[in-house]
């Protein structure tokens, strides 16, 4: 099994992965799944994915806890496929990951090569996970949160770290 390079990730993105684990174990699955990240995104509203689907959320009218519950629903039934690939966590435990969730990652660090960004961090991921034949997909833009909508939230965050 191959091992997710801790170097693609940035700091934020690593304490979500970490976050993630116990979500996994509470929803009684043994892979990580984008529909267990998303939750984990939804419940850490510090970091930067979490505070962007506030900010879809209060701009698009939908509550962030019907999200969350359909997001629960999506984790506790999509078992995913082995990608025979894992992310060891800050404690050392493996969490092997979906192949969705190794696509979200690729699709994520490919976001942020696109912004000049190095690592990939939560919101990469989030705008990964809206993309067509992505698991998450569908259940995002039926909220609204398009890729071209992630694509404009991610942009005017890169202008405004340009700007400050």
């Amino acid at each position: 099994m191959t091992t997710l390079n801790p170097n693609l990730l940035s700091k934020g993105m690593t304490e979500a992965m970490n976050a993630a684990a116990p979500v996994m174990r509470a929803v009684n699955k043994r892979l990580l799944t984008p529909e267990v990240l998303l939750l984990t995104f939804i419940r850490l509203p510090d970091c930067t994915a979490g505070r962007l689907l506030q900010h879809m959320a209060d701009s698009r009218g939908f509550k962030l806890a019907d999200l969350e519950r359909e997001a629960e629903t999506g984790a506790r039934s999509i078992a995913g496929r082995p990608a025979d690939f894992d992310f060891v966590t800050s404690g050392g435990d493996k969490v092997e990951l979906s192949t969705d969730m190794v696509v979200v990652l690729d699709e994520g660090k490919g976001i942020a090569q696109a912004a000049d960004e190095v690592w990939i961090g939560t919101e990469h991921a989030l705008g990964a996970m809206s993309q067509v034949g992505v698991s998450t997909s569908g259940l995002l833009q039926r909220y609204g949160i398009t890729p071209t909508a992630m694509t404009g939230s991610l942009a005017d965050q890169a202008l405004a770290k340009h700007t400050t």
